[in-house]
């Protein structure tokens, strides 16, 4: 008969269990910690607070908030019918004249021992944590002003998600924000799972152009070779851009300067939209030509490769510009659309106030509205090159 090692212990979680938000972070930590010790043939389990406050690494010697959470935790979990009875040590739930034993008379203190009869772990649909993973966390967090339930809910649901026959998945925006609702503790998560702990891989680079957000890819940290590949066929597969977190994180800050626009002077406005389109996700598509490969750039914002447009508009996304060769003309098409150049009036819009800027601008984007967005693009492309000449 063979026998397992302490590093290959492990707790069976249901497959639903991960984003059920009837059960709190408080909750899922404490019942893994409380089938740590739990006895199959008996369906009982050997606890006390003091021995949870322990695997979790902390001291509670003072801490009475704690001791009282976790309490508190044990009698939620029993209401939700995942702890179907507490016995004291002796395995007793009545005292010696038949009557029910209370909580408070099994739990006195934190050193008190108690007995827990808990839900057998599912048979089909679910998946595994293992114990030495859950010591690897809470021995990291030990000197770290984290919340080490709110970790261990989301490793949780990282090791859901990536617990299928290509160990690999994602947890979408919209999920993150159910279980975590702070990104920047996100990131802080994923770095410490990752960079510190390595039980996780992560990728949350990369922007949907449809849904225009990004979804945080997940593997596991031993398959490199298998998480890259996987990567890479979602990218291929979905069309996905990549984005730089710094210059996403600046273009954001830009926005929000934009959005105060009471406060700037017209200068400060221009520059900051013109420093806000240098910032644009930029799409990059390699085309195949009879001769060679070529890379262009389609520098439609995110908006317009989602299809939404001026006005938010539903249309259908549009084909890149088509690519001519040297040796044939290119179609002039702004002079098409608006002839010579020099024959055309322009506003004058430096004595106008803010509001009346944003009036004209209202006016000039409903006429737009009118043309192609890919017309568009071809006329700011024109025009970029012509002041290029210029220059």
């Amino acid at each position: 008969m063979s026998s397992i090692t302490p590093d290959e212990y492990y707790v069976k979680l249901p497959n639903d269990f991960y984003d059920n938000l009837s059960i709190s972070n408080e909750e899922m930590t404490v019942l893994i910690l409380l089938y740590r010790n739990y006895q199959q043939y008996k369906n009982l389990g050997l606890c006390s607070i003091q021995i949870i406050c322990d695997l979790m690494r902390i001291n509670v010697s003072n801490n009475r908030k704690l001791i009282s959470t976790i309490k508190d935790t044990i009698i939620e979990l029993m209401n939700k019918g995942y702890i179907i009875k507490l016995y004291n040590l002796y395995c007793k739930d009545h005292d010696n004249n038949g009557n029910k034993l209370s909580i408070n008379s099994i739990i006195k203190d934190k050193d008190s021992t108690f007995y827990v009869e808990l839900i057998p772990p599912p048979e089909n649909g679910y998946f595994k944590i293992f114990d030495e993973e859950i010591n690897y966390i809470f021995e990291e967090l030990a000197s770290k002003n984290l919340n080490k339930f709110n970790i261990i809910r989301y490793f949780i649901a990282c090791r859901r998600v990536s617990s299928n026959e290509s160990n690999f998945g994602y947890l979408t925006q919209g999920k993150l924000k159910k279980l975590v609702n702070d990104s920047r503790t996100i990131q802080r998560y994923n770095k410490i799972l990752q960079d510190d702990l390595h039980l996780i891989r992560f990728n949350n680079s990369y922007l949907t152009p449809d849904k225009n957000y990004c979804t945080t890819y997940i593997g596991h940290w031993d398959d490199e070779a298998n998480f890259n590949r996987q990567l890479e066929t979602e990218i291929s597969g979905k069309g996905l851009i990549y984005t730089d977190k710094t210059q996403s994180n600046e273009r954001r800050s830009v926005q929000q300067k934009i959005n105060n626009v009471n406060n700037l002077t017209l200068e400060e406005l221009e520059e900051l939209i013109k420093k806000k389109k240098e910032l644009e996700y930029k799409l990059v598509v390699k085309e195949e030509c009879e001769d060679s490969k070529v890379e262009i750039i389609d520098n439609r914002s995110v908006t317009e490769i989602k299809g939404i447009g001026l006005q938010n508009k539903k249309l259908k996304p549009l084909p890149l510009p088509k690519i001519y060769n040297e040796d044939n003309d290119e179609p002039d098409i702004f002079e098409d659309l608006f002839g010579d150049e020099e024959e055309n009036d322009y506003w004058d819009i430096s004595n106008l106030t803010i509001e009346e800027q944003k009036a004209l601008q209202e006016i000039e984007d409903l006429n737009k509205a009118q043309i192609p967005l890919d017309v568009l693009q071809m006329i700011e492309n024109e025009l970029n090159e012509r002041e290029e000449d210029e220059e």
